[in-house]
């Protein structure tokens, strides 16, 4: 009994204890292909600029889970449809990272990709979705989807 209670009485002051966060962000997404199904379809993950993991499209666990204090980019493809990429930051202060976080959840949906239209906006992230302090949980980035909404205008 007094083992328990040191071993309990450690986590609770230990800097590594119980209510430090060590879940990580679920991230959930609906992939969708416009005018097609999904079959052929793929989410790549890279991890601070190395790829990390690979999923087929049609798994139906539309969910991934990311460590904290890293940058995401999450491509979606098929061949012959355009391809998006969404840029997420899990880097939070460690102070917020006490509090367990809502699961991060977006739609994405690829296009067909149609002869002499320009695509070369859609190599870089076409959304970016960052933690907030001012909120304290995980937002899209606005002030860096209007800038890539002027460059797909432009590409128009």
């Amino acid at each position: 009994m007094l083992k328990a209670f040191i071993l309990l009485f450690c986590g609770f002051v230990s800097p590594f204890g119980v209510f430090a966060q060590t879940d990580p962000l679920r991230v959930k997404y609906n992939f969708v292909v416009d005018d097609g199904d999904r079959g052929g379809t793929k989410v790549d993950i890279e991890r601070d600029g190395v790829s990390w993991k690979q999923r087929d499209g049609t798994d139906p666990k539309n969910y991934i889970d990311m460590e904290f204090q890293h940058e995401y980019v999450m491509t979606f493809s098929k061949p012959g449809f355009i391809t998006k990429k969404i840029a997420i930051s899990t880097m939070v202060p460690k102070k917020n990272l006490e509090e367990p976080f809502d699961p991060l959840t977006f739609n994405v949906t690829i296009f067909r990709q149609y002869e002499g239209v320009n695509v070369v906006v859609f190599n870089n992230p076409v959304a970016r979705y960052a933690y907030l302090a001012k909120k304290g949980f995980f937002e899209y980035d606005t002030d860096y989807s209007k800038t890539i909404i002027s460059q797909v205008k432009k590409a128009e």
